[in-house]
This record gives structure tokens, C-alpha cells and sequence, in this order.
């Protein structure tokens, strides 16, 4: 997910993120998130949302399409009851 600039700290992202954790609930029992390593301040948006777990592949980063090293952080959904 990228947000541009001039749409960034008005709450879009939790949305769009909390929307997805309620939606995926349903359905998936953890969500994954890429984060680049040279972004700080999405990592911190997505540990913020509760994507604490990293997720390991071939050694402590991902590279993306791009060669930008990336990290892949979870977060453990809740399954919701289908009785409320």
C-alpha cells in the first residue's frame, strides 16, 4: 500500500489496513505486510497496526522485484463467529 504525500497522516491507511484485518477475519488467520527496510516510518505504520511477527525468508530480508531489501511482517487475525 502506498499513500502519496500530500494524502499522508489523515488516517487513510488505518482505514484501508483496519477495513482489511476486519474483511480478511472472515476468511484468513494472519495477514502479511512487505515493508522496505529503508523505510522507517512504514514500519513503524505497520507495527503500529499490530504487524509484530516477522516473517523470515532466505535469511533476514526479502528481495522485492525491485532489489530493495524488504521485510514481511504478520499480524494474527481473530477469527469473527459467524452467530453475532
Amino acid at each position: 500500500m502506498l499513500i502519496r504525500p500530500e494524502f499522508r497522516r489523515g488516517g487513510l491507511g488505518q482505514e484501508l489496513v483496519s477495513s482489511a484485518i476486519e474483511h480478511f477475519a472472515r476468511q484468513k488467520q494472519e495477514l502479511w505486510a512487505r515493508v522496505y527496510l529503508a523505510n522507517p516510518r512504514a514500519m513503524a505504520f505497520w507495527a503500529s497496526m499490530g504487524f509484530l511477527r516477522l516473517v523470515r525468508h532466505h535469511g533476514a530480508y526479502v528481495a522485492s522485484s525491485e532489489s530493495q531489501p524488504n521485510i514481511i511482517l504478520a499480524r494474527q487475525l481473530q477469527r469473527q463467529s459467524s452467530d453475532a
